[in-house]
């Protein structure tokens, strides 16, 4: 086994797992206090019916709105890092949809209301030094979107230098996703991600540069950050079932627990 972390509810994991949870915009609660809060951490059976433990997340209006966990609050690697981050979540059924702006690679912003449920920075207040993070899934109408970007020149002075899209998948609710995100980390050619939406390979590349010369992480998150728009509701609920970090000598199987995977070609559909 190379598992660095276990954030799994189901397995028993409390919050207090976590380095940090962070709660309203501006706050952050020490692992240990956020557990049960209402309004934001809270444990709850799972809504599928299926039974075990999962965390209901709830964030509230303001630009952004955050409600988060963080594995990690040190770097765990340096450069060239391979790692695998495995979280899951789950659109509740009423979850209302606010069309905005999505994201124009010409111009490299990333904008309009949108609700981000992982991301990988380079360092670990999130904040990142004045750019994108590297790594951004999100939720933004009826769609979820995968970006990343990167930048081998130092400093980054760009906001979203060499911002991809790496794909566009339907959002649906009332089912748990199963996010997988393997990457080796690198300044180099010896960079590569594959991204898989449960249990299928859904993007991946390889020889590629994927990092930020100036970063200081990798330090993943994973939670509720919402970009309100004007027609956003005052509010958003979704479930998690927590996070799992791999190394190098992991494998997809030891970071979800699932014995076999479905492997299916890069950009096939769900």
């Amino acid at each position: 086994m190379a598992i660095i972390f276990d954030g799994r509810f189901a397995n028993g994991a409390l919050f207090s797992a976590y380095n940090r949870v962070d709660l309203e915009p501006g706050t952050a609660d020490i692992p240990g206090l956020a557990a049960g809060r209402p309004g934001y951490y809270e444990y709850a059976s799972d809504p599928t019916g299926v039974g075990g433990r999962c965390a209901r997340i709830t964030t509230y209006f303001n630009s952004p709105g955050r409600t988060e966990l963080r594995p990690f609050q040190t770097d765990i690697g340096g450069f060239p890092t391979e790692i695998w981050y495995a979280w899951w979540v789950l659109f509740p059924s009423d979850w209302s949809v606010d069309s905005s702006q999505s994201v124009d690679v010409t111009t490299s912003l990333v904008g309009g209301s949108r609700t981000i449920i992982g991301q990988l920075h380079d360092t670990p207040d999130g904040g990142d030094i004045a750019h994108f993070p590297l790594m951004q899934l999100y939720a933004l109408g009826k769609t979820l979107t995968l970006a990343t970007t990167y930048d081998t020149v130092t400093p980054t002075t760009l906001r979203a230098p060499n911002l991809r899209v790496l794909g566009n998948w339907p959002l649906r609710t009332g089912a748990w996703y199963e996010f997988v995100y393997h990457t080796n980390i690198s300044l180099t050619g010896t960079g590569f991600v594959e991204f898989y939406i449960n249990r299928r390979l859904q993007y991946s590349i390889t020889g590629t540069a994927n990092a930020y010369n100036d970063a200081l992480g990798p330090f993943f998150k994973a939670g509720a950050y919402g970009y309100y728009g004007n027609n956003s509701p005052g509010s958003r609920t979704l479930y998690s079932k927590g996070i799992v970090v791999g190394d190098s000598a992991s494998s997809y199987a030891e970071v979800t627990g699932n014995s076999v995977l479905q492997r299916a070609s890069a950009r096939s559909a769900m």
